[in-house]
């Protein structure tokens, strides 16, 4: 019997989900009933788009004018980074009108991860009118992701 992956908040709300998602990225859980966590992360989690290179990076930078990039920076191999992933994917959905979000694979563009000074990963980094506004380290929840994408929306921005 598979067992469903939407379970109902106990105790502390925010470890509920987390728990999961380290569950399911171990392989503890195997949820793949179609709208639920896993099966159906694995078919969204190519609508967020990968930066090819460091070039298309730069391009992205460049024509973003004052709108806010969401720039997840992560490895294939990475076990918090896959556990990021889906919620990248909710972020993306959650703040359309005022982001774009995109995802770097730190392997394959190792020049820009060292020119963003990606240290560790899952990182993600926002930016806003081709500078960055704020680091978000490790794996957070959905909220956090979220909420900084917001109060970078409200903020007046990086004018010079």
């Amino acid at each position: 019997m598979t067992p469903k992956c939407r379970l109902r908040p106990f105790g502390h709300r925010k470890m509920v989900p987390t728990l999961l998602l380290l569950l399911i990225g171990i392989g503890l859980v195997n949820c793949s009933d179609p709208g639920t966590a896993g099966g159906g992360d694995q078919a969204a989690a190519a609508t967020v788009p990968n930066i090819a290179d460091a070039a298309d990076f730069d391009q992205l930078i460049a024509e973003s004018g004052d709108r806010i990039l969401l720039v997840d920076f992560y490895a294939d191999w990475c076990a918090p980074c896959k556990l990021l992933a889906p919620i990248i994917e909710e972020v993306a959905v959650s703040v359309t009108d005022v982001a774009d979000v995109y995802r770097v694979d730190v392997d394959r563009n190792r020049d820009l991860a060292m020119r963003m000074g990606i240290s560790g990963i899952p990182v993600v980094v926002l930016f806003q009118s081709g500078r960055p506004l704020e680091r978000l380290p490790g794996l957070l929840p959905r909220d956090t992701y979220i909420d900084a994408v917001r109060r970078a929306a409200r903020s007046p921005g990086l004018k010079d």
